[in-house]
This record gives structure tokens, sequence and C-alpha cells, in this order.
């Protein structure tokens, strides 16, 4: 694997990028299978999902309610559009209860459009959204516009009205509130593997679900080497997650007695992002084809996720950045 690292000023980039949001294009298809998974599976538990992967993007409830109230404004012209989100924040009081009842059309419709305004000029849900039927509270509304565009699709026109019902949200890690437990920071690295836009854009979504659970996120850097630049030169308590292809020689590395220095104790994610080699299981990880600074003799590694683990290195090979958000919030927190 050659050693490629990033210019000066692009590293300088990503780091000014640590406290922006950036904007995500959903597909009018991604808003209508995450509207479809919230309608059916809502009834199920009455509770609405925390976040919603489709289309491999893991997507938050708040960017998923301004796609939704922005889609049914659409549909009512029958334009199926794609809608950029930009990272919305969470509502930070909903009531439990909420005002219960119908809706007509034409109601729904001016809701949707108190609450797009709402959530482009505040940057966040709304608590709830004040209709003709009283006040419907924040989870509702997404349980509502999810159950209208699926409608949509199914029968191919808007419905008459919608039902509000008074459903929960499903439990989710809450950071700072779960067990009156400290979480501990994180700082979210990644090789160079899809390019610099691609990789930058799967932080952000990860940084997005983990704000979400209450986890800080520091910093971001893309980097071959990030793991060593960060733990170098970033003092204090807390979590390191680097995604990055497997590599035999780096995966090496993290048990020598350097690394070991460097990492000072702190936890240390190595989420492993090849499409086809798993490591639990595997016996024998031959040496990069593009290993341009490993001795000769180095062949590859025996057992690389034991090694990895036996090293105290936590290992998540989902490829599913929900899943990852969740590795990570476990191992944020500070007993």
């Amino acid at each position: 694997m050659k050693k490629q690292l990033i210019g000066i000023g692009t590293i300088l980039v990503v780091l000014t990028l640590i406290n922006n949001v950036s904007a995500t294009q959903l597909s009018y298809n991604e808003i209508s299978d995450a509207s479809k998974k919230i309608a059916d599976q809502t009834p199920k538990t009455g509770q609405i999902p925390a976040q919603v992967t489709v289309n491999n993007k893991s997507m938050t409830l708040d960017d998923y309610l301004y796609a939704a109230t922005t889609t049914t404004i659409n549909l009512n012209s029958n334009q199926k559009k794609s809608v950029n989100t930009n990272n919305y924040k969470p509502a930070p009081n909903p009531p439990s209860t909420t005002a219960t009842g119908k809706l007509t059309k034409t109601a729904y419709l001016q809701t949707a459009q108190n609450i797009k305004k709402f959530m482009k000029a505040n940057g966040r849900s709304p608590n709830y959204a004040t209709t003709t039927i009283g006040k419907v509270n924040y989870q509702s509304l997404i349980y509502a516009y999810a159950r209208i565009i699926n409608f949509y699709n199914k029968k191919g026109r808007l419905p008459n009205y919608v039902t509000i019902t008074n459903v929960k949200m499903e439990d989710r890690p809450i950071g700072e509130g779960a067990a009156n437990k400290i979480v501990r920071p994180v700082y979210l690295a990644s090789d160079i593997i899809d390019g610099n836009s691609k990789d930058n854009k799967r932080l952000d979504q990860l940084e997005a679900l983990l704000t979400a659970m209450g986890v800080e996120v520091i910093g971001k850097l893309i980097d071959s080497d990030a793991e060593y630049h960060i733990f170098q030169t970033v003092k204090g308590d807390y979590c390191l997650v680097k995604i990055q292809y497997n590599c035999a020689s780096t995966i090496y590395g993290y048990g020598t007695a350097y690394f070991k220095k460097i990492r000072a104790g702190r936890p240390f994610i190595y989420v492993n992002w090849s499409p086809k080699t798993k490591l639990e299981g595997l016996a024998w990880l031959p040496r990069a084809h593009d290993d341009n600074f490993s001795p000769a003799t180095f062949t590859g590694i025996a057992y690389p996720y034991i090694y990895l683990t036996s090293n105290g290195i936590i290992v998540d090979e989902s490829r599913d950045l929900q899943h990852i958000a969740t590795t990570i919030y476990t191992q944020c927190l500070s007993t």
C-alpha cells in the first residue's frame, strides 16, 4: 500500500470542516424507501425508528423530516424530485403527547410548508407543529408524512387526509443522559479510499449520527497515517476511529510498542471498509500488492482479527454507518 499523504493545504481544509455541516442529496427513491420503512415498522412497535438506512445511507429523522415535507409539497404538483438536506439537528424538547385526529390535504400541505420554513431558518426540527387540530408533536409528524408519501407511491395521488396518531420514539443512545455516564469525544479518521469528496461525505454522515447520539466529534482527518498524526498530537481522553481497507503491514503496526506508546490506552476502532475481505475467521492476510514501505521479508499476517483484538483494538466490519456509530458510542462511554 502506497503511503500517500494529503498536502498540508488539503489537511487544513479537512480540519476546518470539523464544525461545519454539509448537504446530502436524497433521491426520490431513497426518500420513498425511508417512508416505507417508517410507515411499515411503526405500527408493529408503536415507535418510529431512531434512524433509517437506505441505499447504504444512514438518514437521521431530522433530515428525513425535511426531505419528507419537501417531497409532500412537490408531490402536490406530481414532481418526484431529489432533496438536499443539511444535517438538521433534532427537536430539543418534543412533547410526549400530541393532538390527534384528521388533517385535511390542505392542512397537511400548509403544515409541510411551515415545517420546511422553520427548519431552514433554525437548522433543526420543530418540537411540534401547530395545525388545525392542535399541536402535533415531532415524532407524530414524521410518521404522518411517511404515510402520506407511502400512500402516493401506492395510489398515484396524495391522500385526502392523514390521521394523526400518538407514537413514541425508538430508544437510542442519548449521550450524557444515558445512565449518568460521561461520553468521551471521538476523532474520526479515514484512509484515502474513494477520493476526498466521497471520503469526507462518509465522515460527515457518521458525524451526524454520532451528534444525534450525543457524542462530540472533535476532529476529522483523511490521511493514510491519520492514526499516527492524531495520537501523537492530540492529547487527552478520546476515542479514535479509522475507516480503511485491510493492509497486513498496517495491522501489524498496531501491535508494536511504538503504536501502543502513542495510543496511550485510548480506545481505537478499526473500521474495515474492504468490500470483500472480512478479517474475522481469516487465517492469513497476505501483504498488500501495493505495499512499498514494508521490509522485503514481510509477507503477511496470520489471524489478523485475533491480532487486532488481542492488542485491545475494536474491530467493526459491518460497512453500515449506523452500526459503526453504535460501536463508537459504546467505546465513548467512560465508567
